[in-house]
């Protein structure tokens, strides 16, 4: 068995590829509701640990010597490299690169270009992590990485007017993207209506430069926040293992 983890911002997400699949997701605070459980089950079972890493050194470390200890094992963690399953980074130096972003990259790509795509010629891509930070990248058909941006997620949208209060965050009011009749609705509604107006209009740039409607796959915490307001857009997929899906292909 191998067990995927992504070490994000704030959270982490893991899965152990066995028959039937396992996976969960935790907030680092409650780290010990996913170690205790997997440290019975998995030790013994799993032989590789594979892992996407955004997190600072002393977190990572703290991972690393779980591994060790419990598992007995070294994990391997996916790194940026120029190629990697045809998707070529433009990013100089490589490293700079966040890897979740390379990880879901890799992964979109390949869904709509490989594994279990019907399609006979290649389709573009832009490919939308929406978690802690919110990031849009582009990939032609032939797998090269146009670049991309990277703006706030919701909830640091909130907390950069000062307003980091509950009644502030997106989930305590109403989603949407109309005009907000309160102060909380005003920020979270203006938060969403910036990031549709960038989705959109990166899809409508790339779906000119390139004479046919790209492929779009989301991923991250706040995709249902998203998915309602870009039912007007085609080809759209919401895939929430992208990042562990890229260590299939980084780390195969």
């Amino acid at each position: 068995m191998i067990l995927d983890v992504d070490l994000g911002n704030t959270r982490l997400k893991w899965r152990v590829l066995s028959s039937p699949v396992v996976s969960g997701i935790c907030e680092y605070e409650n780290l010990h509701a996913w170690v205790l459980p997997l440290s019975v089950s998995a030790k013994g079972r799993v032989k590789r640990v594979r892992v996407s890493a955004v997190v600072g050194a002393a977190l990572r470390q703290e991972f690393v010597s779980w591994s060790q200890r419990v598992l007995n094992l070294q994990p391997e963690f996916a790194v940026v490299v120029e190629l990697c399953a045809q998707v070529r980074c433009v990013y100089q130096p490589l490293n700079s690169l966040g890897v979740d972003r390379w990880l879901a990259m890799l992964a979109a790509w390949r869904l709509e270009n490989g594994g279990g795509s019907v399609r006979q010629v290649s389709r573009a891509c832009v490919v939308v992590d929406c978690g802690t930070a919110i990031t849009v990248d582009v990939l032609t058909a032939t797998g090269l990485h146009q670049g991309g941006y990277i703006l706030p997620g919701f909830n640091l949208m909130a907390e950069s007017l000062g307003v980091a209060t509950a009644n502030a965050r997106l989930a305590a009011v109403s989603v949407g993207v109309g005009l907000g009749s309160n102060t909380s609705e005003c920020i979270a509604h203006g938060g969403v209506a910036a990031v549709v107006a960038l989705i959109e209009g990166v899809y409508s740039s790339v779906s000119q430069s390139v004479g046919e409607k790209p492929a779009m796959m989301l991923t991250g915490g706040a995709v249902d926040v998203l998915l309602p307001f870009l039912q007007d857009l085609e080809h759209v997929t919401a895939v929430d293992t992208l990042v562990l899906d890229g260590l299939t292909l980084a780390l195969p």
